[in-house]
């Protein structure tokens, strides 16, 4: 591509990056010889080691080393043994795999870390972490025993005056072990925001429980933040003692995950236990959607719910009514499986038996390939690179125009080394 300045390419440099760029430019057109010699020769490698890797990865169709198709056998085995059978992973990271296998390659095989970059607000995380916290002592303490809600009836205005004391707490809390006066003030001020939520909640609660009630039954919160498969129990509110990691076995897979579960609803019927996983957000309702989770998109609730049932449970008959995100501080709680009516799988109890199944079978697909080192710079947004850390390095926008396809072919019963290998 001629460049706008005149003679760029052909009069004298006046800087190394400039000598670079001649250098690079004569090689494209197949007269770097004529340049011999005027670059260091581990610059010149280096050259021609960007030009092979950008003719595979922005010239052609199908995936490679380059953009994330690592097909030696060293690397698969090294990899077996990182991310073997003992290796303990979160649903999140798995949840980037799904919605970007090169991501999970940058983050979890690489480590890369972002710049941390100076915020004028409280992080998202750190604002949830305060309202977790104080949603599992109010929970906690709650007398559940006495509350006997009807259907249509408002929720009494004590719980709102109860989750406030406990989140002013969980606020001053914060704030005292923050060292730094400025993020003391911005806690005060997102102290006040977070209180505008505790009067939503009182509400979105009431209508959380009125299509069970209407069904004579009751949901009542009785695990809070709830650990499982994690090295070190760090919750001072979760309830009972730590959990081993959650076990899954589909065709010659085997894999653990842990992870902490925010809250589950329990409710006894004749047949067993019915509960609701729940995860609080402090996001926007938009952000979570039923089809995610239809589609494998999104795995953490589904992933506790199996926790839930295997771990929790193991000794009793138990079922999940459904899946929600808590939204807070927007719209409360949100179902998203059943996505059709928040009571469906109370009538059908076959639901989550042919969703678990789909689950482990996907989740177990998944780890297969982070085993045999698929991590294509395949994302499943076009908007990718406003929400991703590493948007500034992976060149996905270069990569579209190639039309590379992949997806992640899903596990039988005995896979063979090519099964996951998509070009």
């Amino acid at each position: 591509q001629q460049m706008l300045i005149d003679g760029y390419f052909s009069r004298r440099p006046l800087s190394a990056a400039e000598r670079r760029v001649q250098w690079a430019y004569a090689m494209h057109h197949g007269g770097d010889n004529a340049l011999a010699g005027t670059l260091p020769r581990e610059v010149v490698d280096h050259l021609r080691a960007a030009r092979r890797m950008a003719l595979h990865r922005f010239r052609n169709r199908t995936f490679g080393p380059y953009d994330g198709l690592l097909a030696r056998s060293s690397i698969s085995e090294a990899l077996a043994k990182r991310f073997g059978p003992d290796r303990t992973l979160s649903p999140t990271a798995l949840e980037n795999f799904q919605s970007c296998p090169f991501r999970f390659l940058l983050q979890h095989v690489l480590q890369l870390e972002e710049l941390e970059e100076p915020s004028e607000e409280i992080e998202a995380s750190s604002r949830g972490l305060v309202f977790h916290r104080a949603l599992a002592r109010f929970h906690t303490q709650w007398e559940n025993s006495q509350f006997h809600p009807r259907p249509g009836q408002e929720l009494p205005q004590l719980i709102s005056e109860q989750l406030g004391r406990h989140l002013n707490d969980a606020i001053a809390e914060a704030i005292q072990r923050t060292a730094n006066e400025a993020s003391k003030v911005l806690w005060r001020l997102e102290g006040e925001r977070l209180r505008r939520s505790v009067e939503r909640y009182r509400i979105h609660w009431g209508k959380f429980l009125d299509p069970w009630l209407k069904q004579s039954l009751q949901p009542i919160p009785t695990y809070l933040e709830r650990d499982f498969g994690l090295s070190h129990y760090t919750a001072e509110e979760a309830t009972g003692t730590p959990l081993p990691a959650l076990r899954i076995r589909y065709a010659d897979v085997e894999l653990q995950l842990g992870g902490r579960i925010d809250r589950i609803d329990l409710a006894p019927t004749d047949e067993g236990i019915v509960f609701w996983v729940i995860d609080y957000k402090t996001g926007s309702a938009s952000n979570y959607t039923s089809s995610d989770l239809q589609t494998m998109t999104k795995l953490q609730l589904p992933l506790y719910a199996l926790a839930a049932e295997q771990l929790i449970f193991a000794d009793t008959t138990a079922r999940p009514l459904g899946l929600a995100y808590w939204l807070v501080t927007d719209t409360g709680p949100k179902t998203v499986l059943p996505n059709r009516g928040g009571t469906a799988w109370l009538q059908k109890p076959n639901a989550w038996i042919d969703f678990r199944q789909r689950l482990q079978r996907h989740v177990a697909s998944i780890v297969w390939a982070i085993r045999q080192g698929q991590f294509p710079l395949a994302p499943k947004s076009e908007q990718c690179t406003s929400r991703c850390p590493y948007g500034s390095i992976c060149r996905i926008n270069q990569s579209r125009s190639t039309g590379k396809v992949w997806s992640l072919p899903l596990l039988q019963e005995s896979p063979s080394p090519t099964d996951l290998v998509h070009g």
